[in-house]
């Protein structure tokens, strides 16, 4: 060390200083690597959509984000009233998803706040769609649901497809042939008829 130390001091002075900013350049980069594009565009995508999927720092009163609130009360009213708030929140996180680049959509997937919207608001749609019974055919599996409802649920598919995969999205769908009210006893062909999942979203897009 103190030889380096020797040699360092017996280098011209421009050289010397050189090596010293170099040095520090490198540290620093080290410390506070630059953001890459991902890392600024799901950066933004949290910024976006805080004010729904995230608690205000500000208000120590508030227990639940927006997106929980508005699920609870379409999930306890199952009709159009009371789901409005939610479907139209749910619409504003993918108009901000379509921001983020498909290359990064590995790190938006792993945004737990992201990840439940998607997961939980198919869930949810699938389920008011079915009602406390299987359908009585599949013409009437879109409950209450309307054309623009359909819509919203096409996108959450397409998104839940493009962002965590083809499988994963079978892997989702395999537990309604047994979970959803009365689908047991139906054969898996007509239960997967009468079940939301089943619709054409090409007539929605």
């Amino acid at each position: 060390m103190e030889s380096f130390t020797r040699w360092l001091m017996s280098l011209p002075k421009a050289m010397f200083v050189t090596i010293v900013l170099a040095v520090g350049i490198i540290v620093i980069v080290l410390s506070n690597p630059p953001e890459n594009i991902c890392d600024a565009q799901v950066a933004e995508f949290k910024t976006s959509t805080a004010s729904i999927l995230a608690l205000n720092p500000k208000d120590k009163f508030q227990t639940h984000t927006k997106f929980q609130k508005w699920f609870a009360e379409c999930r306890s009213t199952k009709d159009p009233g009371g789901c409005f708030s939610l479907f139209q929140g749910v619409r504003q996180v993918l108009r901000q998803q379509e921001t983020v680049s498909p290359r990064c959509f590995d790190q938006l997937g792993s945004v737990s706040s992201f990840s439940h919207v998607i997961w939980h608001t198919t869930d949810l749609m699938a389920k008011l769609a079915w009602g406390k019974q299987p359908p009585v055919s599949g013409a009437d599996k879109t409950g209450f649901l309307d054309a623009a409802d359909l819509s919203l649920y096409c996108r959450l598919q397409q998104v839940a497809i493009n962002v965590y995969g083809q499988a994963k999205w079978q892997a989702f769908l395999e537990p309604y042939f047994t979970a959803l009210p009365g689908a047991e006893k139906l054969s898996r062909d007509d239960a997967w008829s009468r079940m939301l999942f089943s619709v054409n979203c090409s007539t929605y897009y």
